[in-house]
């Protein structure tokens, strides 16, 4: 395993010297040209750009030569350190300020397993960060499970916890889905793919619905559902820094209160994220968000994801919320 590692290393780097060019440019694109700054195009006169005659102030030319160079090879060692840091910014999987457009496309695209419960949400004394677990509460433990049905779409489902499959008690359970699709194809063929290339479109229709099912039966009724639209697709594209603590998409009825809202919020440590959806609807008030970790390696290997945990916030009808999270 270790003779490996220096070999996944050097992969690595000369990924990112080929990326490189392609972000200088990305980068190019973003200074204003000369005529959007409205300078002055106008050519410089001889006199102007030749060498200036010091020596009548008794300076030799030759030593204003080298000073001149010496300035220039400091200018430009500063230029380059500026232009590494800004590549080594641009390379980091998540920030203080947000994630990358592939990370949050991977975790719109997982499955999660109840490996470990990490499905299983406890009742908090508060919204994240911080708290301690509720016990005694009376307050019942939830699941939330993402899935990926056939034709691309992304499904939460979240109900108390226990199995579906025992039909022993009734159950109800809220399910969202979305639609999406891989524009360019499967993400780990575009880990160094040039910036601009689109990764994950998220579809303008999305659908949440109420259901139950009552004790003894092995099918669910729909209680109520909505069914939402966005005003154009969400298109995640490499090289983007997709902001925390932001709406990034919203589905809406119109002119009605229905709404699902998609968003990224920080999670407890700096190297975790939430990708929620907080949803809207007549019977249906609560923020519902899956727990992510970004791999330390994920800089020089983009890969999968660690799932964390879910995390709830639901409005009670007695106007309170309800906060569960995974226990620590």
């Amino acid at each position: 395993m270790k003779r490996s590692q220096p070999r996944l290393l050097a992969a690595s780097i000369a990924a990112l010297l080929v990326s490189i060019p392609a972000w200088q440019s990305l980068q190019a694109q973003e200074v204003p040209s000369t005529a959007e700054t409205g300078a002055s195009t106008a050519p410089q006169s001889d006199t102007a750009t030749a060498a200036p005659d010091n020596t009548a102030a008794g300076t030799p030319v030759a030593e204003t030569t080298a000073s001149t160079a010496a300035t220039g090879s400091a200018a430009s060692a500063s230029t380059q350190g500026t232009s590494l840091r800004r590549i080594w910014a641009w390379m980091q999987p998540i920030s203080s300020q947000g994630v990358r457009a592939d990370v949050l496309a991977r975790a719109l695209t997982a499955s999660t397993t109840n490996d470990q419960g990490r499905q299983v949400a406890v009742p908090w004394s508060q919204a994240m960060p911080g708290g301690t677990p509720l016990t005694g509460t009376g307050h019942e433990n939830r699941r939330l499970q993402q899935n990926q049905l056939e034709g691309n779409t992304l499904q939460y489902i979240s109900h108390t916890d226990q199995d579906t499959r025992d039909i022993s008690q009734g159950l109800e359970q809220s399910r969202t889905e979305v639609s999406w699709r891989l524009p360019s194809g499967e993400l780990d063929n575009l880990k160094w793919s040039r910036p601009g290339t689109p990764l994950l479109s998220v579809g303008q229709s999305a659908f949440n619905i109420l259901e139950v099912r009552t004790s003894g039966s092995t099918w669910f009724r729909r209680r109520h559902s909505a069914s939402v639209q966005a005003s154009s697709e969400l298109v995640l594209k490499q090289g983007e820094r997709i902001p925390f603590e932001q709406v990034i998409q919203d589905w809406n009825s119109g002119s009605g209160p229905q709404r699902i809202q998609l968003m990224l919020l920080k999670g407890e440590r700096h190297d975790q994220f939430r990708v929620c959806f907080n949803i809207n609807t007549i019977l249906v008030h609560r923020l519902t968000c899956n727990v992510w970790q970004v791999p330390g390696s994920y800089w020089r290997n983009p890969q999968p994801l660690r799932y964390v945990g879910p995390y709830l916030d639901i409005a009670s009808d007695n106007g309170e919320n309800l906060y569960l999270r995974y226990p620590q």
